[in-house]
């Protein structure tokens, strides 16, 4: 798994991380190198977080399906029979 592709799965953006602070992300991404995924989660969670507030992955829109009722067929009603 690419440094990138490891962002996008912590849904942050790579994209507008890396031209936002290039810096920062040169140095995480030699360690990710270094280290590996697991191990860069758990040294690095609390900077992820923050990373991840501020370049939020937007997700796609998923459009809900609409749902189709089906309705009863109605029977009219019929007269209730009268007791003698």
């Amino acid at each position: 798994m690419t440094y990138e592709e490891y962002l996008s799965e912590k849904k942050i953006d790579p994209i507008t991380f890396k031209e936002s602070e290039p810096v920062n992300w040169e140095k995480l991404k030699q360690e990710y190198d270094n280290s590996g995924s697991v191990s860069f989660t758990l040294n690095k969670k609390f900077l992820l977080n923050l990373t991840r507030r501020k370049y939020r992955l937007k997700e796609k829109e998923i459009k809900p399906v609409p749902v189709q009722t089906v309705s009863a067929t109605t029977v009219p009603a019929r007269k209730k029979p009268v007791m003698r």
